[in-house]
């Protein structure tokens, strides 16, 4: 077996070396996050989101949530809003 070369590479290189490495992992790691949110977990929601609104719709319409009285506080909450921002016509 030949014998083992040991290398020595100056400390500056080696901690350079290591932060830039930690830095690419955090962002794979962040980008892997993005793309598990985009390609999984948002089209899941979708379809199961379609799946509900087909189950629902005989019992409170298609697409029409104004019957769900639990949302009724949101709906007017955005009707307020949506008042405050479109200006009025005279």
């Amino acid at each position: 077996m030949p014998p083992r070369v040991r290398l020595r590479w100056p400390s500056g290189f080696r901690r350079c070396c290591w932060e830039s490495l930690a830095t690419i992992h955090i962002r794979t790691i962040q980008e892997a996050n993005r793309v598990f949110w985009r390609q999984s977990v948002l089209p899941l929601a979708g379809r199961i989101g379609c799946a509900l609104t087909h189950w629902l719709a005989p019992v409170f319409g298609e697409g029409r949530t104004d019957k769900i009285e639990a949302l009724s506080t949101d709906r007017a909450a955005l009707w307020t809003r949506q008042q405050g921002v479109v200006p009025q016509r005279q």
